[in-house]
């Protein structure tokens, strides 16, 4: 049995969740907000900050073959729905957004 472990305490937006869960890998997952709005329900999330949470959640992974089946379906699913022109777009709404900050810092910071 494969499985990654990211026990990241910044994101969302990683990819080696996504990455994981492409190859067929169950995923346990920091629990934060971005981290389950990126994973959903295709991962098993712990507490970023307890090394025995993220041990309890690697045991009861090794030990439940259907929940280890149902997030590895889960991720394949998820990650199935994920396109680069997606991703693309979601990045382009963040650069408008970014753009109105930018306006804010005034003309000497603006391009040429």
């Amino acid at each position: 049995m494969f499985s990654t472990g990211y026990p990241s305490i910044v994101g969302p937006n990683n990819y080696p969740p996504i990455e994981a869960a492409s190859l067929g890998c169950p995923v346990l997952l920091s629990d934060i907000p971005g981290h389950r709005e990126q994973m959903q329900d295709a991962a098993l999330f712990f507490d970023k900050f307890s090394p025995i949470d993220l041990a309890d959640k690697i045991m009861i992974l090794h030990n439940e073959k259907d929940l280890r089946m149902d997030l590895i379906k889960k991720g394949k699913e998820l990650v199935r729905d994920l396109t680069m022109s997606d991703y693309f777009k979601s990045l382009g709404k963040i650069f408008l957004e970014f753009k109105k900050y930018r306006k804010l810092w005034g003309e000497k910071y603006l391009p040429k």
